[in-house]
């Protein structure tokens, strides 16, 4: 194993200024703005942040094997997966 630092960590900041009502939270590469409070109640009705947790988690996984499929000449009938958070 490796001890450089970059192996280990991924630093990240963040940027939140409020002006006109509206709360801005800049990312080293964008600008989300955030309207409410951030939900995480996974019985609401709606979309919570551990949903698109979830989503981007195997979102991303499954388009990893679909692409990587492809080059390989795999064909994919059916594509389930499971994520327990």
């Amino acid at each position: 194993m490796t001890n450089l630092y970059e192996s280990n960590n991924y630093d990240l900041s963040f940027r939140g200024i409020l002006s006109n009502n509206d709360f801005k939270l800049y990312t080293n590469n964008d600008t989300i703005l955030v309207s409410s409070d951030i939900n995480f109640d996974i019985n609401a009705d709606y979309r919570s942040s551990i949903n698109y947790l979830a989503s981007s988690i195997l979102g991303g996984i499954a388009h990893t094997i679909i692409n990587e499929s492809k080059h390989s000449n795999i064909v994919i009938e059916e594509l389930e997966g499971k994520k327990f958070i």
